[in-house]
């Protein structure tokens, strides 16, 4: 089984160096970080350090990212599916906000 573990990032193209919150996806292969701001959600390739995609809340979900978690859907619990949308939705990230809400992204 591999084993992926991280305490925090800094962002040293600040002033001052900012903290963000990461998370590893369950396969070591993902990791998802919260800006040093607490804006955006980012998700970098491990293997390639390249980044994949990012997310701004906006509108009502406007607000300062607290916390993230990967959540990998369980199987037994879904319906079946095909084996191309298994594959889209392998994993989801919980963001949490300041203003209480929670918001799923995949």
């Amino acid at each position: 089984a591999a084993a992926c573990f991280c305490l925090f990032l800094c962002d040293g193209t600040e002033a001052t160096a900012a903290m963000a919150s990461g998370s590893f996806n369950g396969g070591c292969s993902l990791f998802a970080q919260i800006s040093g701001d607490s804006s955006r959600l980012k998700i970098w390739d491990v293997t390639s350090s390249s980044s994949l995609q990012e997310y701004s809340p906006t509108g009502d979900l406007a607000a300062e990212l607290t916390c993230l978690s990967w959540s990998s859907p369980s199987t037994s619990a879904t319906p079946a599916k095909s084996p191309k949308k298994q594959a889209k939705s392998a994993s989801l990230v919980a963001l949490g906000t300041s203003q209480g809400h929670v918001i799923l992204w995949d």
